[in-house]
């Protein structure tokens, strides 16, 4: 009887939660006619009280029942958890759970905004000049410009392509994040950029080059990589954690900087007060597929 009630009590804040998302949704939608998507998702995000936030328990129990769209990201290629709540022609609104993953430096194939519900971020935002731009891999100089992090309630605009490039590396476990986003058009393609001179565009690749970008990726992380191909060296500060399971964060040298100044400026009242920061830097060799340039 207590499990059942306690799967009753669960189901309905889910039912609860998601109406909160259609209602949001169906604002935007009304709001939209007269102004463009992006200010709109902005507003209402920042305008909108998230009450109730599911917690991977709350889904466990209660999520067989939902009646959920299909999914932005049905095999689970993006954060630790995503889940699409609403969607309609235009757009769809999706939620991510964050406890080990963090992004790579990245721009974006839609348009929308973003709201950390819970938790925290460390943003570092980049431009790309580009020098010799091919289809799929091009070379130049990936370029940081600064960082902030992102509190609970923070809301980011996201803009197409090269004009919105950054990292999220997450500082509180669970981070969610709530992602208003309009669908991918067939022509454009997302990008990853690993400094300090390549961007890839990751959907114009086949599967097997796909699996070669997922593999460069890690193996630029680990530090490590074999075989042929085209190396070059990059240099980065690792930051662990203690107080979150010993996470390492690998952030470049400005946004290392700005991180341990913030965490000893600001008056965390739990997470971040009791985090010890160890600092050691690491050389990377990454390796460049040839048939990939």
């Amino acid at each position: 009887m207590l499990a059942l009630r306690l799967e009753l009590f669960n189901m309905n804040n889910l039912e609860a939660f998601q109406r909160q998302i259609i209602k949001l949704g169906e604002s935007i939608t009304q709001k939209m006619k007269a102004s463009s998507f992006a200010q709109v998702s902005i507003q209402e995000l920042k305008a909108t009280k998230i009450e109730g936030i599911p917690q991977l328990a709350d889904l466990e129990l209660g999520i067989s029942k939902l009646e959920l769209p299909s999914q932005t990201f049905p095999q689970g290629e993006f954060s630790d958890f995503s889940i699409t709540l609403y969607r309609c022609e235009e757009f769809c609104i999706d939620m991510y759970y964050w406890f080990h993953t963090d992004t790579s430096i990245h721009d974006h194939h839609f348009e929308g905004a973003f709201k950390v519900i819970e938790g925290a971020s460390l943003q570092t935002r980049y431009k790309f000049e580009a020098e010799n731009k091919g289809q799929i891999l091009s070379e130049g100089k990936t370029l940081e410009l600064g960082s902030e992090i992102l509190e609970t309630n923070s809301v980011q605009e996201i803009k197409r392509g090269e004009e919105f490039i950054h990292k999220i590396v997450h500082l509180k476990f669970p981070t969610i994040t709530l992602c208003v986003r309009t669908p991918q058009k067939s022509n454009e393609y997302l990008s990853i950029y690993v400094p300090p001179k390549y961007s890839l565009k990751v959907k114009a690749l086949t599967p097997l080059q796909q699996k070669k970008v997922q593999l460069l990726n890690l193996s630029y992380r680990l530090g490590e990589s074999q075989g042929g191909g085209i190396y070059f060296e990059s240099e980065e500060i690792v930051l662990i954690l203690n107080g979150h399971y010993g996470k390492k964060l690998f952030l470049e040298e400005k946004a290392a900087e700005f991180l341990k100044s913030e965490l000893q400026k600001r008056n965390y009242a739990s997470d971040f007060e009791s985090l010890r920061i160890e600092e050691s830097k690491r050389t990377s060799k990454l390796k460049i597929f040839s048939d990939i340039v």
